[in-house]
C-alpha cells in the first residue's frame, strides 16, 4: 500500500523467471566446487573467476585497483545487502564445521548472483556481503545510465538470491549440515564513495554513504523478502504489464517490501502510471 493507502505498483517488463532455470544449475555447481574445495582442505576461500564473472568485485576495477589511500571516487549506485539471519544461534548450536561449511556454500553462491546480474562485491561482511550496481568498467556512472533499470537488477539480484537458497540448503543437507537457511536483503539508492581506506599496508576497498547504511539496515529487518526504501521505490516506473507490488514493512516507516515477481526492465521507453 502506498502513503494514500492504495497499493503502489513497479514496472518492470519481462519476467525473469523463465532465465532462472539455468543460473540456478550454475549455481548448484558454483556451491559443489565451493564446498569440494572447503571439505578438502580447511582454507581460507577465494573468491575466483570460476565463482563468479570476471571484475565482479568492486576492489578489481580499474580506478580502484589502483586507487591510494585515502582517495575516493564518488558515484550514484543502487546498493544490496544481504544478511544471514540468525547466524549466531545457529553458530552456537550446530558449531564450527557447520558453521565453516555453511558460508563456503552460501557467500560464493551469493557472489555468483551479484555478478550475473553485472553488480559488483564491495565486500564480504561476516555472513552476508554487499554490492554495488550502477558502476561502469572506470569505476563512475556510464554516460547512459538508467536508475530505474539499474534498481531493477538489485532487486532481480535480490529474488535470484531468495529464490537459489533453496539449493544451498539441499547440498548443504547432502553435506550432512543443517540446512534452513534464512536471508534478509535490503536495497537503497543514492550517491556513494568508493575509497580504500585502513593504514599502511592494512587496506580494503570499501562505499560509504547514506544509500550503504540504509540497505544494510534494511537487510536486518526482513526475512525471505527484499526491503528497500522510500527513495528507491520512487525510481520505478509503472506499466499495465508485469506490475510488481509493494506493502508498507511494519517496522520501519519509510521502507517497503518488493512482492514477487520481480522482472528486470527492458532498453525502451517507459511508462509512469501512478496514483
Amino acid at each position: 500500500m502506498d502513503r494514500d493507502g492504495e497499493c503502489a505498483h513497479l514496472s518492470i517488463d519481462v519476467d525473469v523467471h523463465g532465465a532462472l532455470m539455468p543460473t540456478l544449475q550454475n549455481l548448484r555447481e558454483v556451491v559443489e566446487e565451493s564446498l569440494d574445495r572447503a571439505s578438502n582442505a580447511l582454507q581460507m576461500f577465494r573468491l575466483d573467476e570460476k565463482l563468479a564473472k570476471a571484475r565482479s568485485m568492486v576492489k578489481d576495477l580499474p580506478p580502484f585497483r589502483r586507487m591510494h589511500l585515502g582517495y575516493g571516487e564518488q558515484s550514484w549506485s543502487a546498493i544490496l545487502f544481504v544478511d544471514l539471519r540468525s547466524s549466531t544461534a545457529r553458530a552456537k548450536e550446530h558449531g564450527v564445521r557447520d558453521t565453516y561449511l555453511t558460508m563456503h556454500a552460501l557467500l560464493p553462491a551469493l557472489a555468483f548472483m551479484v555478478g550475473e546480474s553485472s553488480g559488483y562485491v564491495v565486500g564480504f561482511r561476516g555472513d552476508g556481503l554487499f554490492a554495488a550496481f550502477g558502476l561502469g568498467e572506470n569505476g563512475k556512472n556510464p554516460q547512459d545510465l538508467d536508475r530505474a533499470r539499474t534498481l531493477s537488477s538489485a532487486c532481480q539480484c535480490g529474488q535470484w538470491m531468495l529464490e537459489g537458497l533453496e539449493v544451498v540448503n539441499e547440498l548443504l543437507v547432502e553435506r550432512e549440515c543443517v540446512g534452513r537457511l534464512a536471508l534478509g536483503v535490503g536495497v537503497d539508492v543514492g550517491d556513494i564513495i568508493v575509497t580504500r581506506i585502513g593504514f599502511r599496508e592494512m587496506d580494503e576497498v570499501t562505499a560509504y554513504g547514506n544509500a550503504v547504511n540504509r540497505a544494510a539496515k534494511l537487510s536486518g529487518i526482513g526475512s525471505g523478502s527484499i526491503l528497500i526504501s522510500d527513495a528507491a521505490d520512487r525510481l520505478f516506473p509503472t506499466t499495465k504489464e508485469g506490475r510488481v507490488t509493494t506493502h508498507p514493512v511494519k517496522e520501519d516507516p519509510n521502507a517497503r517490501r518488493v512482492v514477487y515477481p520481480v522482472r528486470l526492465l527492458q532498453p525502451g521507453p517507459i511508462g509512469v502510471e501512478r496514483g
